[in-house]
């Protein structure tokens, strides 16, 4: 007596995820195109709430608001590209993906470094401005990170856009 049947069970058990969005590769398009966007936006109304009162008292803290403003919304609207691009199955939607990703990375990196250039705090902002530098690093890398990893690494990823991955198109052209 088997505990399987051949052709069934054992298809099934050698089937890895099937092509299509699905699963966490749909998490992260709406992570992506919606809840990404509304965080952001968020963060940039909040900000400048925050600091509106301040700009006559801290030089350059105006011109760094609109600078990161326009850096966010260039952010923003690639996070809606990477996710549409990925729920409608574009062949190159895993490389662009990637290329949000890394710009949000940058924009990270270069949003602190025009923080420090133009905005002259008083020496009292110090603590405050750091904590929130960390806790918006601390969470932009986590993001960053996660998303990152499971764009190179899912197998859901890989099957649904297998010409993304060089391994998978050289096989496939092996086979052939």
């Amino acid at each position: 007596m088997s505990l399987f049947r051949e052709n069934g069970s054992e298809s099934q058990i050698k089937r890895g995820p099937e092509p299509g969005v699905r699963g966490l590769l749909l998490l992260l398009c709406i992570v992506f195109i919606f809840l990404t966007p509304f965080v952001g936006i968020y963060n940039l109304i909040n900000d400048y709430q925050n600091a509106s009162g301040d700009f006559e008292y801290i030089p350059g803290l105006r011109l760094f608001l609109i600078v990161e403003s326009g850096l966010r919304a260039f952010v923003i609207l690639f996070s809606i590209l990477a996710g549409a691009s990925i729920l409608s199955l574009w062949n190159g939607a895993v490389r662009i993906t990637k290329a949000y990703l890394i710009s949000f990375l940058c924009s990270l990196v270069l949003g602190m470094a025009l923080l420090f250039s133009l905005v002259e705090f008083p020496p009292d902002y110090y603590d405050l401005v750091l904590s929130k530098i960390a806790y918006e690093t601390i969470g932009s890398l986590i993001y960053f990170v996660v998303c990152y990893l499971y764009i190179n690494f899912s197998r859901r990823v890989r099957v649904t856009f297998p010409d993304s991955f060089p391994e998978i198109r050289n096989k496939k052209k092996e086979e052939s």
